[in-house]
């Protein structure tokens, strides 16, 4: 009986050795992870959009990429190797005047898509759209509402530290075209 059951479980194993190495070893398929996604953000760059001057001979700008921002959304990733993140935020750049509350104040979208590699490093690319965007003058200047703009974004970071680049335009009321790319450090926490 011992020699019946040794010489089966040896046939079995060389038909199993003869199969093809596909056919081994079933291929295990990684679950397709969803969360969300909390991340802040400090850009700089763009056009001057206005100039503040005080009593004091000093001035202060309000510049079109420039601004303290944060952001929620959510993301999904169908493999290890890369996810695709959505966001949506408010990005606000204010003058550091006492007496007077100027700003530009937006809107910003954005889908990214990230390729994620062993040792934590991240590259990414996506769109950008930049949607409410307003002057605030706090009847020192004029109010000046801007259209809707769209970019491409660029990242790069390692973990949760992503260094970004946005190409973007925006257009004024008036017509009057400002610059609006910016560069920044940006905090991403997917949970």
């Amino acid at each position: 009986m011992k020699t019946s059951s040794l010489a089966l479980g040896a046939a079995a194993l060389s038909l199993f050795a003869a199969l093809p190495a596909t056919a081994q070893m079933p291929r295990v398929v990684s679950p397709v992870h969803f969360g969300f996604v909390l991340e802040g953000a400090a850009e700089f760059g763009g056009d001057e959009v206005a100039r503040v001057y005080y009593e004091n001979d000093s001035s202060d700008s309000v510049d079109a990429g420039r601004g303290l921002g944060a952001a929620l959304g959510f993301y999904v990733q169908p493999a290890a190797e890369w996810s695709v993140r959505a966001t949506v935020g408010y990005k606000y750049e204010s003058t550091r005047a006492s007496n007077a509350d100027i700003y530009l104040d937006r809107v910003p979208v954005d889908v990214i898509a990230t390729w994620h590699f062993p040792n934590g490093v991240r590259l990414g690319a996506g769109g950008a759209w930049h949607t409410g965007i307003k002057f605030h003058g706090d009847d020192i200047a004029p109010n000046v509402k801007f259209d809707d703009a769209f970019g491409v974004s660029l990242e790069a970071g390692w973990r949760w530290f992503v260094a970004r680049y946005t190409s973007m335009d925006y257009k004024d009321e008036f017509g009057n075209k400002y610059d609006a790319d910016s560069y920044g450090l940006h905090l991403v926490w997917e949970f």
